[in-house]
C-alpha cells in the first residue's frame, strides 16, 4: 500500500513540478491581450491553465511570469488542479485568519499531500549533497524524502539549495 500512495504523490509532485516550470501561479483572466505574458514562451501553458481554473489572478490581473513563487502559490496550485476543497478547522502561529494563504493552507492540510511527502522515506542520496545543512528542521526529512522517491535531484555541482526560490515560469 505504501508503495502505491508513494507511486501517486510522485506522480502528482511531478506533474505539479512541470506545471509550475512552465506556468506562474496567479492571474484572473483567461484572456491574452495585452497581458504581460503575451510574448513569453509559456503562453500557451499559461492560458490553458487559466481555462482549467488551476490559475487565479494577481489583484492587477497580471501573471508575473519571470517572479518567483511562493509556497502558498504552489499550494494553491496543487489544491486546484486535484479538486481540493474541503478545509480543515486548524490554525498555525504564522497563519493569519484574514490572510488569502488560510484557506489553501486548510486545504492542504486536508488533503494530507504535506505529511504524505514527509512520509515517503529517507534517501541515502542525501548525503551526497553538501548544502542539505542549509534546510529548515522540518524541510529537511521532505526533501530526503523528495530525493528517495527521485522527484527531484541535485544540481551536477552536489548542491540541492534548500533555500533557493522556484521561478514562476
Amino acid at each position: 500500500m505504501r508503495k502505491k500512495s508513494s507511486k501517486v504523490l510522485s506522480i502528482l509532485l511531478s506533474f505539479m513540478m512541470t506545471i509550475t516550470a512552465l506556468m506562474p501561479v496567479w492571474s484572473s483572466a483567461a484572456t491574452s491581450s495585452g497581458k504581460d505574458y503575451d510574448h513569453h514562451w509559456a503562453k500557451s501553458a499559461i492560458i490553458k491553465a487559466l481555462d482549467m481554473g488551476i490559475l487565479k489572478g494577481y489583484s492587477d490581473g497580471s501573471i508575473k511570469p519571470d517572479q518567483k513563487m511562493t509556497r502558498m502559490e504552489f499550494f494553491s496550485m496543487v489544491n486546484a488542479a486535484f479538486g481540493y476543497t474541503v478545509e480543515a478547522d486548524v490554525s498555525f502561529v504564522d497563519m493569519y485568519p484574514s490572510a488569502w494563504y488560510t484557506p489553501v493552507i486548510k486545504r492542504a492540510f486536508v488533503a494530507g499531500y504535506l505529511s504524505t511527502i514527509k512520509s515517503l522515506g529517507t534517501a541515502s542520496v542525501g548525503s551526497k549533497l553538501s548544502d542539505l545543512n542549509k534546510a529548515t528542521p522540518e524541510g529537511y526529512e521532505a526533501i530526503l524524502s523528495i530525493l528517495e522517491a527521485k522527484i527531484m535531484q541535485g544540481t551536477p555541482d552536489k548542491l540541492f539549495m534548500p533555500k533557493a526560490d522556484i521561478k514562476r515560469q
